[in-house]
């Protein structure tokens, strides 16, 4: 069986093709899916022979929970949802039609970033708003009777709009890839208490219980939690308003701000996490961003900590968990410190044999 994985960004989109579960070539394609069929070609394959097409889709929603074979129906939930990430979605959503259109038959999967950690429970994955506005209302027999007769307009709204506002979670198939790795490695299931830190570009810090997701740390959208290269992480929702106010910025200016000019490139002017991490004494900046992000990747450990009742494995992934051994070890130290020695596992996760392998 032949397997096309399409992992699509905003300006590129990462191909890796398998024959039996074994990757042929890998590729970073910049360009339509077009120039996908002329790379797959010019290696002498066979676009018209690929028997399944794996795309990774940020943003499932409350909708997807696994991997989704596309169907009118499924097609037309994603372009529903696509608002969820206006920046993350729509990208999957114009590869997958290319493909459709290309090939009107295709065997075509959806893969959610955010399916894995369908499980979190409720009482870590909701907000502290109004349960008619967080909770989804379709489709879920546990919302009704919840919403008063004097909340009619919020209702009415909320289910033409089909959404539901919750802590979704982020990188599932990165944590996915990494748990199966260490499974791997370690011929046995993954420890029962164990945290993933994801670090890289976007970063994020799971929690998983017996296998499964407990809490992520990035929320509604992958900008919650950690600081990361451009995004600022956690912050108080008070500071878009008074933004807002006090500079006469719009919405999607302030956005632009805590997406693409916060994090760790707000405050060092850098993007290049090695050259901040690495060489802290070079500039104070550099050393207060280290210890911020330090401080901000401690926190959710301990928290996640507490929720698992203790801590048996650590997994580190991404480029800076992968290749940053400063920070590693900083996190062990503190954790030694307080008594906690868990195993540790540094991984360099395979998000595009992990699509395969669901599919396959």
């Amino acid at each position: 069986m032949i397997i096309l994985t399409l992992n699509p960004g905003s300006t590129s989109v990462k191909i890796s093709l398998f024959e039996n579960q074994k990757r042929l070539f890998h590729e970073d394609i910049v360009g339509s899916l077009d120039d996908v069929e002329k790379k797959i070609i010019s290696e002498g394959y066979n676009f018209a022979g690929i028997d399944k097409f794996a795309v990774r889709v940020v943003h499932g929603g409350s909708f997807f929970t696994e991997p989704t074979k596309i169907t009118n129906e499924s097609l037309a939930k994603l372009r529903e949802i696509s608002e969820l990430a206006p920046l993350h979605n729509p990208p999957a959503l114009k590869i997958i039609e290319e493909i459709l259109a290309k090939k009107k038959e295709a065997e075509i999967w959806a893969i959610f970033d955010t399916a894995f950690h369908a499980t979190i429970p409720e009482k870590y994955a909701l907000y502290a708003i109004p349960l008619e506005i967080s909770r989804e209302i379709l489709g879920n027999p546990s919302s009704a009777g919840l919403i008063p007769s004097t909340a009619r307009t919020s209702r009415e709204v909320v289910e033409s709009r089909d959404f539901s506002i919750k802590k979704y979670g982020f990188h599932g198939t990165a944590n996915q890839s990494a748990i199966h790795l260490v499974e791997k490695k370690t011929n046995s299931p993954i420890p029962t208490k164990t945290i993933i830190c994801h670090l890289g570009g976007g970063a994020s810090v799971t929690a998983v219980q017996n296998g499964k997701s407990i809490s992520n740390s990035m929320g509604f959208t992958p900008l919650e939690g950690l600081i990361m290269v451009t995004r600022a992480g956690d912050l108080d929702n008070g500071v878009v308003e008074f933004l807002m106010h006090k500079l006469g910025l719009s919405i999607e200016e302030v956005l632009q701000i805590l997406n693409k000019e916060s994090g760790i490139y707000g405050l060092t002017g850098t993007k290049d996490l090695a050259e901040v991490f690495e060489n802290p004494a070079k500039k104070p900046e550099y050393d207060l961003a280290l210890e911020m992000y330090l401080a901000r990747l401690e926190k959710y450990i301990w928290a996640y900590i507490g929720r698992l009742g203790g801590l048996d494995c650590l997994i580190f992934s991404g480029g800076t968990g992968e290749h940053n051994a400063k920070v590693r070890e900083k996190i062990r130290g503190n954790l030694a410190k307080l008594g906690f020695e868990p195993e540790v596992h540094v991984v360099h996760v395979e998000e595009d044999m992990e699509m395969m392998r669901q599919i396959s």
